[in-house]
């Protein structure tokens, strides 16, 4: 089979367990003269290839291999959202002039949340926020609603 972007995953999938040993070659391996492409003399320069080992062919993992690397990639893809969210939010803060990260270590730990939280609903008063705050921060409340102010 030849791959080409993402289409040939499912006829893979649906002929996996029919077959004991699947080729997946890549597609620059089995070019055609320019203007002659047709499936038939593509499925027939293939095989052809295939038994001249012309071919490059890819490596598809088992079924249990390929899962694990899904899920590695959207656990990967959910840091980096996080991530690129708590910029825009840290970037958002300073916008309006709040410099909270520089006395929170943790902008989204339980004091960020907390004081996040009566921003969103509305709450402005410094000192008030600066209560919010965890016994465990390293910076005074006076401090902290300075950040605030």
């Amino acid at each position: 089979m030849e791959s080409t972007a993402q289409y040939w995953k499912p006829i893979w999938l649906d002929l996996e367990p029919h077959f004991q040993q699947l080729h997946l070659a890549q597609a620059h391996s089995n070019r055609a003269p320019t203007g002659r492409k047709h499936d038939f003399a593509d499925a027939q320069r293939l095989t052809r290839r295939l038994l001249a080992g012309e071919l490059i062919l890819s490596f598809v993992p088992d079924a249990e291999q390929r899962g694990w690397r899904t899920i590695t990639r959207a656990k990967v893809q959910l840091v980096w959202d996080r991530v690129r969210l708590q910029n825009q939010l840290e970037a958002l803060l300073e916008e309006t002039r709040i410099k909270l990260s520089s006395v929170v270590s943790e902008l989204l730990g339980r004091s960020g949340r907390r004081i996040l939280q009566a921003l969103g609903e509305g709450h402005t008063d410094p000192t008030r926020l600066a209560k919010l705050g965890d016994f465990r921060l390293q910076c005074s409340t006076e401090e902290l609603a300075d950040a605030l102010r």
